[in-house]
């Protein structure tokens, strides 16, 4: 699902809301344990680390746990859901305000407008879209003049 650009914070909703599927150790599909359940929940926290660390990208290694994983024996492929009980990840994500992005101590939306989605927006496809649409909306009413600079 992070393949898919499902936030971090999204995942762990859906996990702790409605669980979560692996396999156990006879290869049978079905929903996890508590201890497989935390596993899961310990790979995203993973991730969201790597997210959170504005310095990550610039390491030795800058890609994701996720891109480092890639491969056959990927635990990020260990878990999922299968297509009937997929839970509905745009809902959640709405009502979800854990993002990298938000500033610390803010705690209602109204405090972050930032993630708030305007209704001419499109549909974001990566976590950074709506933040990114916010803060240029910022600078042209600081600065209308960028909207006629179309050959920059």
């Amino acid at each position: 699902m992070l393949d898919n650009h499902v936030p971090v914070a999204t995942l762990a909703t859906a996990i702790e809301q409605h669980g979560i599927y692996t396999w156990d150790r006879f290869g049978r599909f079905g929903l996890a344990n508590d201890a497989d359940k935390n596993k899961a929940l310990c790979l995203l926290e993973v991730q969201y680390e790597w997210e959170c660390d504005a310095g990550a990208r610039y390491s030795s290694d800058p890609r994701s746990p996720l891109d480092q994983c890639k491969g056959f024996d990927n635990p990020f492929s260990q878990f999922g859901w299968p297509d009937a009980v997929i839970p509905d990840f745009a809902n959640l994500n709405k009502s979800n305000q854990d993002d990298p992005l938000m500033r610390p101590g803010a705690s209602t939306q109204s405090e972050k407008p930032w993630l708030v989605q305007l209704s001419s927006d499109l549909e974001p496809k990566n976590h950074w879209y709506t933040p990114a649409r916010y803060f240029a909306r910022e600078l042209v009413k600081e600065d209308e003049t960028l909207l006629k600079k179309r050959d920059i």
